[in-house]
């Protein structure tokens, strides 16, 4: 979102005005799929009911896997060509898309302490935290903030190897790379959908 604002200035102060509307319009899709999100998992929580999570998660992969089988029919052009908004507006729309979705659904899921989608909150909270991890007192206190620190160092350290895999990834084999992360959309939506099962059936 913060790429997509600078964007705007910069082709706005260009006079590329049909450019800076489309950069300015393509975060919408990132807030479109946080409202769906919300609407699927947050919303069902807020009334006491089971969240969509297998939805949502569905909906995350088939916007990956429609940017993997787009690109391969070289709709989107070239991989790692120069962006043009006007044949590249859908990817876009495609991955703010799927972005908001994800970021969305795994922020009410634990309670708004992870973003995937971004770590300068999290390198924050991560800072926050080790300090208060310091100065806790009590046994419970002192856990609490063990694990919740471990969890935003673990998902840092985690982004930064994604980012390392992906960029070899896409290098190698260009739009096919979004495959990768429609399986771990995929495995999360089983994941998902086998906890609600074992919970309607009392197995969980």
């Amino acid at each position: 979102i913060t790429g997509f604002a600078t964007l705007f200035g910069v082709e706005a102060v260009g006079g590329h005005l049909a450019n800076a509307i489309g950069m300015v319009t393509v975060p919408l899709f990132f807030l479109a799929g946080s409202i769906l999100a919300a609407i699927l998992v947050e919303r069902p929580l807020q009334h006491g009911r089971r969240p969509h999570y297998t939805a949502t998660m569905a909906l995350v992969a088939g916007c990956l896997l429609l940017t993997a089988v787009l690109g391969q029919l070289n709709v989107f052009g070239m991989f790692g060509g120069e962006v043009e908004i006007g044949r590249d507006y859908l990817l876009m729309a495609l991955l703010c898309g799927a972005s908001g979705l994800q970021n969305s659904v795994i922020s009410s899921s634990s309670g708004a302490t992870i973003r995937l989608t971004h770590l300068t909150g999290l390198t924050t909270d991560l800072g926050a935290g080790i300090v208060r991890l310091w100065g806790a007192r009590g046994a419970k206190i002192h856990e609490r903030e063990r694990q919740a620190t471990l969890l935003r160092a673990g998902t840092i350290c985690s982004f930064t190897i994604g980012g390392v895999v992906g960029a070899w990834l896409f290098r190698e084999v260009r739009y096919l790379g979004f495959l990768a992360p429609t399986t771990i959309a995929l495995y999360a939506m089983w994941v998902a959908h086998r906890h609600q099962f074992s919970a309607r059936t009392g197995n969980g």
